[in-house]
């Protein structure tokens, strides 16, 4: 009975460990985030990432800065060694979804005048 009940314990801790885990970036996180693509500063994402221990492709979808998805932003900003370093960080299914606004990166990209981005560049080789 007590062994049971130790059981099921332990699987309910272990089931809120790893729920734990897909909590995406706080706040503060995200502004680090935006502010080191706006930056073009790879080195500032990846340690940001390596500090809250999540992957790119667990919190690509959650985090926006100013309104727009990471490689968006990226876009936005000319910052293409941060953009190049997501299109190859994101699986490629990522990059062909569509954002919040309807358009996936690429087509988004070519809408607004980003035809020449060495992140579209990027983007077109992986797809």
């Amino acid at each position: 009975m007590i062994q049971g009940r130790i059981s099921a314990i332990l699987l309910a801790i272990t089931c809120l460990l790893l729920s734990s885990k897909a909590i995406a970036l706080d706040i503060k996180a995200a502004e680090s985030l935006c502010h080191a693509i706006a930056k073009d500063d790879t080195v500032k994402v990846k340690k940001t990432l390596r500090k809250q221990r999540v992957k790119l492709k667990r919190i690509y979808q959650d985090v926006m800065c100013n309104g727009r998805s990471l490689l968006k932003f990226a876009l936005e900003r000319s910052a293409n060694e941060v953009g190049q370093y997501l299109v190859e960080q994101l699986p490629d299914k990522m990059l062909n979804d569509a954002g919040p606004d309807g358009y996936m990166v690429l087509s988004w990209g070519e809408h607004n005048g980003y035809e020449a981005s060495p992140i579209l560049k990027a983007i077109r080789q992986r797809i």
